[in-house]
């Protein structure tokens, strides 16, 4: 039997596109271990941000099955020996699972009797404590998946439709049953492993109904949306309906669903065909922003060619690639076929189109009957993968297939973070291609050329710089070298390192790559908002719940703005415009205040990729219109002033995207800074009563004309609701109206207009997780969640509510009895004074 030959592209690909494709090369297979005895088998894998994988499997340990863990690097060096995860040793312990943490670190889980026991290792290997018991999977099957673990805990799929949240120390958060027979449909769970990840849910199910006096079978396949907690979020959704009345139920059980994703999320399953199966995918596409609806392109597409053999595995090995290895039988004569997308299908999806077809490289041990493939793509360019394969002989087998020559070692693209209270950093170069030969380059940490000035790290304060040369041994994929990190006991957010590379001897500036090493504040003040007050005489403080008190000027603004990362910006009239951060303090940017000030987040222009976030803060002049101001690095350019509009608006509301600007008889207008130059886009000749913004959706009251919403995505305009709003708040999940006497209303994408209150909400101050604080008059001060409903936080309504997006308490000017603090968790806490406005960051 002939294998299939290489396939040329099609021919409306560029010839130059087709020159620069990388060929790629097979390195020698190796044993994933070589000292445990007998059949390896169940193997289960995860890569980290640096490229390095974990294998873990189950093989005899001497008194039954036990289950085993080995670190690689990317190159396929061994990090240590084989390493058994088990601490009994009494009954059968199988079905190892693995997931990655972005720390570098991983979870691994396993059956052991009647239940699933789990334990954490650390970046470098070593075990957090010892093996123990994830309650709540008592009588459990082996049948189970580990998602990704996050900096808060992993989250456990077990059969039967189990999804159980848990806390890194393995304390069960949450426990949900996502799944169940309904409607004449049996569900079937996937016996792929990606048909649950930390983001999606995947499964078939099945029906029969009579045709022609014959029983046939139909079948759908189903996906579901998973919360932060692991639970479901919204309904699950048919990817497709294949009604294909067959005879044979047995068949329509195989479909196995899968989610792929590398870029695009791609929803895949297998379907059984005359001449040995196929891989269809229907591509799912994320939102813009959360908690948009994701949504499901038309249009389902099939990766086969119909050659010869049955679909072992599909995955995507990079962004917009997908590869499926097919096998004639008994893993003889494997070949892959590889899929790009190359370009927006008309309608949206993609189009998917056949790359190349060619045999699958040979590897020691024979023939195999279990395949994987993994993509080590964590750093810089080339397409390095690693075929992992169960031999006939029982042996694991791992093989490296990479770009053929050596390429230049890259920073890892996430991973680059560490506290300022560490007192070091190792900063990590990977290479790929060709490892056989040793090679050296130089390095340097400094203060960053590209980044903003309010986020680069300061020589001395806060690291101290490096350079010098780092050597990659022959065969090692890595090579680090260390910053010694500084800790400025100043509360003052992140700031940044800029790391550079090159070849060794050669002058840095000719370089030309970077990547930034994130310094993380680890000072308790930094962790926690900051309340701002303008207290009038008073002067102008700020206020959270380590620090106290702190205050900032003898003076009290006219109006100010707050940051994220710890930074206000007010303004004093006639005495300018300021700035203040902890660690700079006040710094003076106009010699005149403006009248109103709004901030925003934009993205300063940087090469290679690297942003760095900015923020802009947009200006009220009056008569002398609306102004933006930018701070940047020297290198940048000067403190970048700009005159937007000479027309004086009349109010403006700004998001991490956009400034919305209401310009009265002008109308309503979108500014935006895009990658060069500005841009000004009209979005209504109308004047609203009230604008309220969040990311890419702008909610405007236009009184008698009811609420409507227009976004900077799909279909612009929306109304939301005939009535004439009182007020409106925007959060990430929608937007929360006051209907005066028609009660308290809340909208969301996904669930129209319903009612929280029939009172009269006298203000509304959104905070994290969806929560509302509101004022009800006589009623007192109210607190609602999506899970709980309302709950009474005091029966005196307060004067002013402060409440941020990011915590879930609230500040509270009581007038003569005080400004106050009410968590939902600690309660009350008395601050002090009687402020005329709040501000949080």
């Amino acid at each position: 039997m002939p294998r299939p030959t290489r396939r040329r592209r099609r021919g409306r690909f560029a010839p130059d596109l087709l020159e620069s494709r990388r060929l790629l090369a097979a390195y020698p297979a190796f044993p994933i271990d070589a000292e445990t005895s007998g059949t390896q088998s169940g193997a289960r894998s995860a890569v980290d941000f640096r490229g390095r994988v974990t294998v873990v499997w189950e093989a005899d340990d001497g008194s039954g099955a036990g289950v085993y863990g080995r670190r690689f690097e990317s190159g396929g060096y061994a990090l240590g020996d084989a390493f058994r995860l088990n601490d009994d040793v009494g009954g059968d312990q199988v079905s190892p699972r693995v997931a990655q943490a972005p720390d570098g670190g991983a979870v691994v889980a396993w059956w052991s009797g009647s239940q699933i026991d789990f334990r954490r290792y650390d970046s470098e290997g070593t075990p957090l404590g010892s093996a123990e018991p994830l309650p709540g999977t008592e009588g459990f099957s082996p049948s189970f998946e580990l998602t990704e673990a996050d900096a808060s805990g992993f989250t456990l799929y077990a059969q039967g439709f189990h999804l159980q949240r848990y806390s890194n120390d393995g304390d069960l958060e949450s426990a949900t049953i996502v799944a169940g027979d309904a409607d004449g449909w049996t569900t079937v769970e996937s016996t792929d492993p990606r048909h649950a990840t930390d983001r999606w849910l995947v499964w078939s199910r099945v029906r029969s109904r009579e045709q022609g006096g014959t029983t046939v079978y139909d079948a759908q396949v189903l996906v579901a949306a998973l919360g932060d907690a692991g639970e479901l979020a919204g309904d699950p959704v048919q990817v497709v309906t294949s009604t294909t009345g067959s005879a044979d139920p047995a068949v329509l059980r195989g479909f196995d669903p899968a989610i792929l994703d590398a870029g695009p999320v791609e929803i895949a399953w297998r379907e059984p065909t005359a001449d040995g199966g196929l891989y269809r995918i229907r591509q799912m596409t994320a939102p813009r922003l959360q908690p948009s609806p994701w949504t499901l392109h038309s249009g389902v597409f099939d990766l086969t060619t119909r050659g010869e053999g049955s679909p072992m595995w599909a995955g995507m090995l990079k962004a917009n690639q997908i590869t499926v290895v097919y096998s004639p039988g008994g893993g003889e004569d494997a070949y892959t076929q590889t899929w790009g997308n190359y370009s927006p299908a008309p309608g949206g999806g993609a189009a998917w189109m056949l790359d190349s077809t060619a045999p699958l490289v040979e590897a020691e041990g024979g023939p195999f009957d279990s395949i994987e493939l993994l993509s080590t793509f964590r750093a810089g360019a080339g397409t390095p993968y690693w075929i992992l394969r169960r031999a006939e002989s029982g042996d694991l087998i791992g093989q490296r297939v990479d770009a053929g020559p050596a390429t230049a070692p890259s920073f890892p693209s996430s991973g680059m973070s560490v506290s300022e209270s560490a007192g070091k950093a190792v900063a990590w170069l990977i290479r790929t291609g060709d490892l056989s030969q040793a090679a050296s380059y130089d390095y340097a940490a400094a203060a960053g050329r590209w980044l903003g000035a309010a986020y680069t790290a300061i020589p001395g304060i806060d690291f101290v710089p490096t350079s010098g040369t780092v050597t990659f041994a022959p065969g090692r994929a890595e090579a680090s070298f260390t910053i010694t990190i500084l800790d400025d006991h100043v509360p003052e957010g992140i700031k940044r390192i800029e790391l550079s590379r090159g070849p060794a001897g050669t002058d840095p500036a000719s370089w030309g790559y970077a990547r930034s090493l994130t310094i993380q504040d680890s000072s308790p003040v930094a962790q926690r908002d900051l309340t701002f007050v303008s207290a009038g005489e008073d002067g102008f403080w700020s206020w959270n719940e380590v620090e106290g008190w702190r205050k900032l000027n003898d003076a009290s603004p006219i109006a100010f703005a707050a940051t994220p990362d710890r930074q206000v910006f007010a303004s004093f009239g006639a005495a300018g415009l300021w700035s203040w951060d902890g660690l700079r303090g006040w710094i003076k940017l106009n010699d005149l205040g403006p009248e109103d000030l709004a901030c925003g987040l934009q993205f300063s222009d940087e090469p290679w990729g690297y942003q760095s976030p900015n923020y802009t803060i947009f200006l009220d002049y009056g008569a002398a219109g609306l102004w933006s101001w930018r701070e940047r690095d020297a290198e940048a350019g000067p403190a970048g002033w700009a005159k937007l509009n000479h027309v004086d608006p009349v109010q403006m509301a700004a998001t991490q995207y956009s400034l919305f600007v209401d310009f009265g008889p002008g109308g309503v207008w979108q500014w935006h800074r895009p990658v060069s130059g500005e841009s000004y886009t009209s979005i209504s000749s109308y004047q609203p009563q009230a604008m309220a913004a969040y990311g890419l959706s702008l909610y405007l009251d236009y009184g008698p004309s009811g609420l409507w919403r227009w976004r900077d995505s799909g279909t612009n305009w929306l109304h939301v609701n005939a009535a004439d709003p009182q007020a409106i708040a925007a959060d990430p999940g929608g937007v929360t109206v006051d209907y005066g006497r028609y009660g308290l209303w809340r909208w969301t994408e996904a669930g129209g207009m319903s009612l929280l209150s029939t009172h009269d909400a006298t203000k509304i101050a959104p905070a994290a997780g969806g929560s509302i604080y509101a004022g009800f008059g006589a009623l007192g001060l109210m607190r609602w969640t999506q899970a709980g409903g309302w709950t009474r936080v005091n029966t005196v309504d307060p004067y002013a509510v402060a409440a941020t997006l990011a915590q879930a308490d609230a500040v509270l000017d009581y007038g003569d009895a005080g400004l106050w603090r009410w968590d939902p968790v600690s309660g009350w806490r008395r601050l002090d004074g009687g402020p005329r406005i709040l501000g949080r960051m």
